[in-house]
């Protein structure tokens, strides 16, 4: 399974840090995301578990892990789970979001947030 969604046009290169993406979250054009939810024993709290990206990606990974693989989890059916955001060298907004379950058979999804302009 794979899926990509991505912001057209929109460059995230100027939230430098992490003040300006709070700020961002707090007008809503941001979501800081846990990557390992609470749902799957993650520690909400941690800033190294935090992420943070557009309200859209923050929709489907969150549909993800309730509709394909919390079920499997109940099971017993989830070996490894991962979410591997890749990181811009600058932006506290990561270019792609990367999420990998091993159920035995894998379950991997990259959602494309944005692009550094080329100007």
């Amino acid at each position: 399974m794979s899926e990509q969604i991505r912001s057209p046009g929109y460059d995230y290169s100027m939230v430098d840090s992490r003040e300006k993406a709070l700020r961002l979250v707090d007008l809503g054009e941001l979501i800081a995301l846990p990557m390992l939810p609470a749902l799957f024993g993650g520690d909400e709290t941690d800033e190294r578990n935090i992420v943070f990206v557009p309200p859209e990606i923050a929709r489907r990974k969150e549909e993800v892990d309730e509709r394909v693989l919390l079920p499997r989890i109940q099971a017993g059916a989830v070996l490894e789970y991962a979410v591997e955001p890749e990181n811009d060298p600058v932006s506290f907004v990561p270019i792609a979001l990367n999420l990998r379950a091993f159920s035995p058979e894998p379950v991997l999804y990259r959602w494309a947030i944005w692009q550094r302009s080329s100007v």
